[in-house]
């Protein structure tokens, strides 16, 4: 007879169960999906070697754990182990404070410490000289060609003009009158004299 009821009423629950709607089931659950409340349990700060990890717990006893970066190294002053010279890169280096971590750079090349320019094809009227100059550190030298001075151009004016444009026409390039003004006869005469020379 016992058994009986408890059956009967295992039946009835059953048959309420059954007419129940499914959310409304699913609420009364241990298991059912709930909006979690983290709250931080445990954390292991990363450095520049490993990456670190922060772990979070729910009520419901349900857990998470997420990764953090790696930091960036914290790097010593740079310590120069090459000087740079006007002909060499140098190289300097630095370590970072916490794993020692090297790295290096290349220092760029100091520019030249020039001396004098020393002619060694004097200009004429009509033809560039070459001059030099040496590195006072490295002893390179560097050699250009010149005009003689002072070099004239389209616009200028004057008795120097005037005596350029007399020497032009006498060496046979035609720029008008001399009349000390460089303009587009005399641009010419002096390209027909460079072409030629």
């Amino acid at each position: 007879m016992k058994h009986r009821r408890i059956i009967a009423v295992l039946l009835v629950l059953a048959l309420l169960l059954a007419l129940l709607p499914a959310s409304a089931v699913a609420a009364t659950s241990p298991y059912a999906e709930h909006e979690h409340t983290w709250r931080e349990i445990s954390r292991k700060e990363s450095t520049c070697v490993k990456e670190g990890k922060v772990t979070y717990a729910c009520a419901c006893g349900q857990t998470k754990t997420e990764a953090l970066k790696k930091k960036s190294h914290i790097y010593r002053s740079w310590n120069t182990i090459k000087e740079a010279t006007c002909t060499e890169q140098g190289e300097k280096t630095r370590k970072c404070k916490v794993c020692g971590h090297k790295e290096k750079r290349r220092i760029d090349r100091l520019p030249h410490t020039w001396g004098e320019w020393t002619v060694t094809v004097a200009p004429t009227d009509f033809s560039m000289g070459t001059r030099a100059h040496v590195c006072q550190i490295c002893d390179t030298e560097k050699a250009e060609d010149f005009y003689p001075d002072p070099t004239y151009k389209r616009g200028d004016r004057g008795d120097a003009v005037r005596d350029l444009q007399e020497k032009l026409n006498a060496a046979g390039y035609d720029c008008g009158t001399a009349d000390g003004q460089f303009g587009k006869k005399t641009a010419s005469a002096v390209s027909a004299l460079e072409e030629a020379h």
